[in-house]
């Protein structure tokens, strides 16, 4: 559902929101951290400092740092950024269409309840609850995800 460019700004973030504060880190080792291609990750960069979201700076003692806390950083706000609103859904099974209360297919509930959860889980996860979650620890409400 995410964007391969929303999933790397989402992982460059979380490394940066684990980096000390007002520490900076180059692009080249922020991609190396991130597992990152850098000339891909330097794109993604420029849209979040336009954003307000980062902040480079060059020079010595240059590199990127969070401007804004972790704590505020929705998922949902960063997706948005790069992939745009995600209020528009397509119909799970008529290609091309809308998915529509009004004109619903044989899926729409379970879709619905689906594109419910996950609009959750980015309004509600900040970038430092993935930060400072170990690795394979559930997320508070992902008890209904079975594995």
């Amino acid at each position: 559902m995410l964007s391969i460019t929303s999933k790397y700004a989402v992982r460059a973030l979380v490394e940066l929101a684990q980096t000390a504060d007002g520490e900076r880190v180059l692009g080249q080792e922020l991609a190396s951290r991130a597992g990152l291609p850098a000339n891909y990750l330097s794109k993604i960069l420029v849209s979040l400092s336009r954003a307000g979201l980062v902040e480079g700076s060059r020079g010595s003692g240059g590199g990127y740092r969070l401007r804004r806390a972790p704590t505020e950083l929705s998922l949902l706000e960063i997706v948005e950024l790069l992939d745009g609103p995600q209020t528009e859904f397509e119909c799970l099974l008529r290609p091309g269409h809308a998915c529509s209360s009004a004109d619903p297919c044989t899926a729409h509930p379970e879709w619905a309840r689906m594109r419910e959860h996950y609009l959750g889980f980015l309004e509600g996860t900040s970038v430092a609850d993935l930060a400072r979650r170990p690795a394979g620890e559930p997320m508070a409400g992902e008890e209904w995800i079975e594995h």
